[in-house]
C-alpha cells in the first residue's frame, strides 16, 4: 500500500501522485485540448484574476479555494481584461453554465448569466 503524499495539483492527501478528482479533470482537459497548452497570455490574465479574488470563489459565503475555475462573464473570448473574469468554484460555475442558455451549444449564441449569483 502506497503511503499518503500530497497531490501535485491541490495538495490534498493521497496515495497518488494526482487525487481522483484532479486526475481526472486532466484528463478532461486533455481530452478537451487535444494536447494543447494554455497561452502565456491565459496564464497570465488567470493569475492575475485568481491573485485580485484572493485565490477564492467570489461568491458570498463560499470560501472553497481548490479546483477554482476563472470565468469570462460576458460570454466573450479572451482578451486580457481581467475586470471580465470572476473566480468560481467548480459547484458555482456548473450553476452558472446550467443557468446560462446555450439553444444549439455554441459559445457565441447566449452569455453566461451569472446574476442570481451574489458577489
Amino acid at each position: 500500500m502506497a503511503l499518503p503524499k500530497p497531490c501535485i495539483e491541490c495538495g490534498c492527501v493521497t496515495s497518488n501522485s494526482y487525487c481522483d478528482e484532479c486526475r481526472n479533470k486532466r484528463d478532461r482537459t486533455r481530452h478537451h485540448q487535444k494536447g494543447r497548452r494554455p497561452s502565456q497570455g491565459w496564464l497570465e490574465t488567470r493569475t492575475r484574476v485568481l491573485t485580485r479574488d484572493g485565490y477564492q470563489c467570489r461568491v458570498e459565503g463560499c470560501n472553497r479555494t481548490h479546483h477554482l475555475h476563472i470565468h469570462r462573464l460576458d460570454g466573450g473570448y479572451h482578451d486580457g481584461n481581467v475586470d471580465a473574469y470572476i473566480t468560481l468554484c467548480p459547484e458555482h460555475h456548473r450553476q452558472v453554465e446550467k443557468h446560462s442558455a446555450r439553444p444549439s451549444g455554441t459559445r457565441s449564441e447566449s452569455k453566461p448569466d451569472a446574476s442570481f449569483l451574489v458577489f
